[in-house]
């Protein structure tokens, strides 16, 4: 008590004679002083649980990488320094406490390294599949997100890429899904509409039929509209194979579409084709164009545009609800005339759009990671493959050049130009009907979709 009351009376006589700076410096030095020595000691005590949780952790069998980053996560300074505030000492207890986060820590580094791993190798295996088993045209067919992933996917979680046999079980569960989502889209189908999906090779086929509409329902109520209308397994099964794994971006959520199927109907009626036996690609070879008649023209009282419209895009068209109003009148669809088609066809942008990274080259595996724009596709089938690209009218997509669709293409929206208001712009100021233009009939069918 005597040396706290001589101490105490230095204090007050050290306050007393002005001297505040001097006992705030002293206490700040006491302060520093008391914090070098805690320092000291976390660091001298994370030192003593770091070579004991190594030999523990090699014990267990870790490998060095693991015990490396599990120790550098635990024993970071300042996740330490907070465990430790409440829990100081070498105690048999207390290094059970520390040793228990590094173990579950070096538990969670291992199956993630682990998974990587099996990832990188699983990603091996199918790009090795793809280039010897699958043609380019068919690339997108192949699930490649949905084949392994942490959740389960369509391997077995134990699959093990780098076994002889490996490859036999890829395609054997991959034969297997594709079976099982047909199966599931045919009965589907077979629930709506039982008269276009018969038994057998009819309900092998019936997937291909144009009148077979499905709406991928993550498209319908997001911005990735073309999937609102899949028609014709290439289409259903390429949209199904480009979607993420990740539940909220999942396009694997396909419904019967009542509204795509009449639309069908009725443009295949104004066509004059049977939709019993009428195939989605029939359809795309006959490249007829059509219009709504739900939606109004544009453009001044002179000059009046309406979109024009392929048979997809049609459906797309009253799926997506592009226009407000489409569905309280019932649909009418026009078909062109031959005529006013070749006039539209001449003044189309080509599509798929050329300068999209969409493309590849069908005859080898260069762009099967990376797909690059037309041009560039072009250039390296000249060069590289020896085709003279002069020599040919248009390569051959689906041989020559493949095209990769996915879920964030966009479909052709183009305006139809007025024919008069193109002439004047860039042609004569004055067109004169007979030498610059000519009437043609503009409509050659019109349908109305029952309800």
């Amino acid at each position: 008590m005597g040396f706290i009351f001589v101490w105490d009376c230095g204090l007050q006589v050290l306050w007393m004679s002005g001297g505040k700076n001097a006992l705030r410096d002293l206490a700040q030095a006491a302060s520093d002083w008391a914090t070098g020595v805690l320092k000291t000691y976390l660091q001298w005590e994370k030192s003593w649980y770091e070579e004991r949780g190594v030999q523990g952790l090699k014990k267990m069998g870790y490998e060095p990488r693991v015990i490396q980053e599990a120790i550098q996560s635990t024993f970071n300074d300042t996740s330490y320094a907070s465990r430790s505030q409440f829990r100081l000492g070498t105690s048999r207890k207390v290094f059970r406490y520390h040793f228990n986060i590094l173990a579950s820590n070096a538990e969670t580094i291992y199956i993630d390294q682990f998974y990587k791993q099996r990832r990188a190798a699983c990603r091996s295996l199918v790009t090795e599949y793809q280039i010897r088993e699958v043609h380019p045209s068919k690339w997108t067919h192949v699930p490649r997100q949905l084949l392994f992933h942490c959740n389960g996917g369509i391997l077995p979680h134990n699959f093990d890429p780098t076994l002889p046999d490996s490859t036999t079980v890829l395609t054997s569960r991959l034969t297997a899904w594709y079976g099982e989502l047909h199966a599931g889209l045919v009965d589907n189908a077979r629930s709506a509409q039982p008269s276009f999906v018969g038994d057998g090779d009819g309900a092998d086929v019936a997937l291909d039929l144009a009148a077979i509409v499905f709406s991928c329902a993550n498209c319908l109520k997001g911005t990735h509209h073309i999937g609102a209308a899949l028609v014709g397994w290439d289409n259903i099964l390429a949209h199904i194979c480009s979607s993420d794994a990740n539940p909220a971006k999942w396009h694997g959520t396909l419904h019967w579409s009542n509204q795509g199927h009449a639309s069908a109907l009725a443009l295949m009626e104004l066509v004059g084709k049977d939709p019993l036996t009428t195939t989605a690609k029939d359809m795309d070879k006959l490249d007829a164009r059509f219009y709504c008649g739900n939606c109004e023209c544009k453009g001044s009282i002179e000059a009046r545009r309406v979109k024009v419209l392929t048979w997809r895009e049609c459906l797309t068209h009253v799926l997506y609800r592009v226009k407000p109003g489409h569905h309280n009148v019932p649909q009418t669809w026009f078909l062109l005339s031959e005529e006013a088609t070749q006039a539209v066809k001449l003044r189309e942008g080509p599509y798929p759009l050329r300068s999209k990274p969409i493309w590849g080259c069908g005859r080898c595996a260069k762009h099967l990671e990376t797909p690059d724009e037309y041009g560039a596709v072009v250039a390296h089938i000249t060069e590289e493959h020896n085709v003279d690209v002069s020599d040919i009218a248009e390569l051959e997509i689906g041989h020559d050049l493949v095209y990769f669709p996915n879920i964030f293409a966009r479909l052709r929206w183009d305006h139809t130009r007025d024919l008069i208001g193109h002439i004047k712009q860039y042609h004569v100021p004055n067109p004169i009907e007979g030498r610059d233009y000519m009437e043609v009939a503009i409509i050659s069918g019109e349908v109305k979709v029952s309800r």
